[in-house]
């Protein structure tokens, strides 16, 4: 059921994704920047959300509070893509899950293993903790990048 604060709350989300590069590349200049899209794919159902999250340091990465951005959106089939713009070139990391019950969070097993589907750019194998910033990271340094983060 769709309440008041879930509807703020993803349109909220959609926002902060089309101010943030916005703002990131007006400040800047375009000589600096890329493009970035990021394709989920192994999403089972399509109920929840599934929230990336785009981290540029170990400190920030599988953090949703401190990454450098987060997208939440409701999954329609198996993938999704998303399209991030303006952002400043750099190393990134991508952090995915597909919070199927809508709690805003990745729901866990007693032991600390996600019950919910994880996936992480350059598909580490998923393990419990989660895998470190650098085998998950890669470099945007193109004019368009897109990369492919599988669920398990």
């Amino acid at each position: 059921m769709t309440t008041p604060t879930s509807t703020c709350v993803a349109l909220w989300s959609a926002i902060v994704l089309l101010i943030v590069p916005a703002t990131i590349a007006g400040a800047s200049g375009q000589t600096d920047m890329g493009n970035l899209t990021i394709q989920v794919t192994g999403l089972r159902v399509t109920k929840g959300y599934l929230v990336i999250m785009v981290s540029d340091s170990a400190a920030t990465f599988f953090t949703r509070e401190r990454s450098f951005a987060v997208v939440r959106v409701r999954p329609s089939g198996t993938s999704a893509t998303v399209s991030l713009r303006g952002i400043p070139r750099g190393t990134y990391a991508v952090s995915a899950f597909l919070d199927e019950n809508a709690n805003n969070t990745l729901d866990r097993t007693v032991k600390g293993i996600p019950k919910e589907r994880i996936g992480f750019s350059n598909n580490p194998r998923v393990k419990n903790p989660p895998p470190p910033f650098e085998r998950c990271a890669f470099v945007l340094d193109a004019a368009d990048m897109t990369l492919t983060v599988d669920l398990r």
